[in-house]
């Protein structure tokens, strides 16, 4: 840990404790955090979504060190796409389903495949892993800005801001940027009418709806619909009687692979180019969790420079499609079933197109019944096995019935915008499935102008 932010991390707890004062001050504060983040429809299933009021702190010198690695690997999951497309012969390593496959196929007219992403990772004692990426559908950043800038209104953090400089920027008119980029990059001038697209059944659904609303307060006609309920005339795509030129898909391919006939009308636009998809569906080439497989494969180390491989061994860890083969692992060739089910204890077993936290099994924290079970079950679902990642642990304050700090483990998850770095958030739980849908919460990234 850098030594201004272990300063500042001390520094915070002391003021918790001086300024709960009269006790239980900040637990009524933090009930008012609450009130606001519901105010602001900051929530996730009906529910606020959870939250810790420390930051994660990092310097600038992180931020620099985070960048590099960021978007290095961004130029190379694009490498990695454009090979799916250039080499028929590497596409079995993508590990599509056939109703995928058309669906990322469709030319999309611009120059990447991946506008948003978020790559979820783990800081180790020198470094960090990114353990998956979420280039689909990946969310937060509206929830994300709600939560900033509430807490900068925490008494305590208006204590640390008057010795320290936090540098904040929101997230909010970046992807309206990024969106406006992508459209302009096919060609068009006029101003678009924007949909934010996704399922409304999901979990963070009032996050999409709020994207919908900020865009109109910037002067764009948007509006959330779902992907399946919309009508295409051959030249223009609509929600009811609403035309739409630009789409902010918030919603993952599987709303329209697993749905064509009622996912036709934006399907068909799309492939027409009377749609803008932004991400485009072969963002989808660079989602599942087996693309980082692909990007340390001996057979595509062709497409990455020195530099790149260098960057991608030092960052990712060492991550397998779960099947009956022969591979390597640290020099040495292994029969990769065998091998994992011996080595539960140094290894992690995911489902390779899930998200949520949903089917992950932690060899550490799994009985070697489970651990045997979750492995028989790649014959039905595909999944990958991955290199266990220690997880850090750092202390948060709970401010339920009366202040106490306590450890919680830890992840950072990066975001990216047009293929550059972006800033991000961390998500803290008691398990070491770290999500929110499994029982996590969400903690914001403060940078400090060191």
């Amino acid at each position: 840990m850098e030594p201004i932010v272990k300063n500042i991390n001390e520094e915070f707890r002391e003021l918790c404790t001086r300024l709960d004062m009269p006790h239980g001050r900040l637990i009524k504060e933090f009930q008012e955090i609450n009130e606001r983040l519901l105010d602001r429809r900051c929530i996730a299933a009906g529910k606020v979504l959870p939250i810790f009021v420390k930051p994660y702190f990092i310097t600038k010198k992180q931020v620099d060190r985070f960048k590099s690695a960021v978007e290095t690997v961004l130029t190379c999951q694009e490498k990695a796409i454009n090979l799916y497309f250039e080499e028929p012969r590497f596409r079995h390593l993508f590990e599509l389903t056939e109703n995928e496959e058309p669906l990322v196929s469709i030319p999309h007219g611009l120059s990447r495949h991946i506008h948003f992403s978020r790559l979820d990772g783990i800081m180790t004692p020198t470094s960090f892993k990114f353990l998956e990426f979420n280039c689909d559908s990946p969310g937060g950043a509206y929830y994300a800005d709600i939560q900033t800038e509430l807490l900068l209104d925490f008494s305590v953090i208006r204590e640390l801001s008057k010795k320290f400089t936090f540098l904040i920027k929101p997230y909010r008119p970046i992807v309206l940027e990024t969106l406006l980029k992508a459209w302009q990059e096919t060609g068009h001038q006029k101003k678009p009418n924007i949909a934010v697209i996704g399922n409304p059944e999901v979990a963070n659904v009032e996050e999409f709806k709020l994207f919908a609303e900020y865009f109109s307060e910037q002067g764009y006609t948007s509006f959330f619909t779902d992907p399946w309920s919309l009508t295409y005339d051959g030249n223009t795509l609509k929600s009811h009687g609403r035309r739409i030129d630009l789409i902010y898909r918030r919603g993952v391919l599987a709303d329209y692979s697993r749905n064509p006939e009622q996912s036709k009308a934006a399907v068909q636009a799309y492939h027409d180019g009377n749609v803008c998809f932004v991400n485009p569906l072969s963002s989808k080439l660079g989602d599942n969790k087996n693309l980082l497989s692909v990007l340390t494969d001996e057979s595509t180390s062709f497409l990455f420079t020195m530099k790149e491989l260098k960057v991608l061994r030092q960052h990712l860890p060492w991550t397998r499609m779960l099947r009956e083969c022969k591979t390597e692992y640290e020099g040495s060739e292994i029969d990769l079933i065998p091998y994992v089910l011996k080595n539960k204890d140094n290894l992690v077993v995911k489902p390779n197109s899930e998200y949520g936290g949903k089917g992950v099994i932690i060899g550490q924290d799994a009985t070697q019944a489970e651990w045997e079970e979750s492995i028989a079950e790649h014959t039905q679902q595909a999944k990958v096995v991955q290199e266990y990642v220690p997880i850090p642990i750092e202390e948060f304050p709970l401010l339920s019935e009366e202040l106490q700090f306590a450890p919680k483990k830890i992840n950072v998850n990066f975001f990216t915008f047009s293929g550059q770095y972006g800033g991000g958030f961390c998500r803290v739980s008691d398990s070491s499935v770290i999500n929110i849908s499994a029982g996590g919460a969400l903690v914001v990234l403060f940078v400090v102008d060191v």
